[in-house]
């Protein structure tokens, strides 16, 4: 909870999340750890890594390794 500057007027600050379902879970990410949330874009596959890594794609110039979290949980790929 914060408080005004007098402090005599309680002000309750909600944090934001951004909400998915994976599965049947409904899962939440705090919004300060999320960068972005993108459209699907073009995955290149990357041989030797492990099974539910997908591959690599460029974003903004830089080079990020694409998973698929539902394979990572030891949920069925989609």
């Amino acid at each position: 909870m914060l408080l005004s500057r007098d402090g005599a007027n309680p002000a309750v600050v909600a944090a934001q999340h951004i909400l998915f379902l994976l599965g049947d879970v409904e899962c939440a990410l705090p919004s300060e750890a999320v960068q972005g949330v993108e459209r699907a874009f073009d995955v290149t596959p990357v041989p030797n890594v492990a099974p539910w890594v997908l591959g690599v794609t460029q974003m903004w110039g830089a080079i990020i390794s694409v998973v698929d979290l539902r394979s990572f949980v030891g949920l069925p790929s989609i």
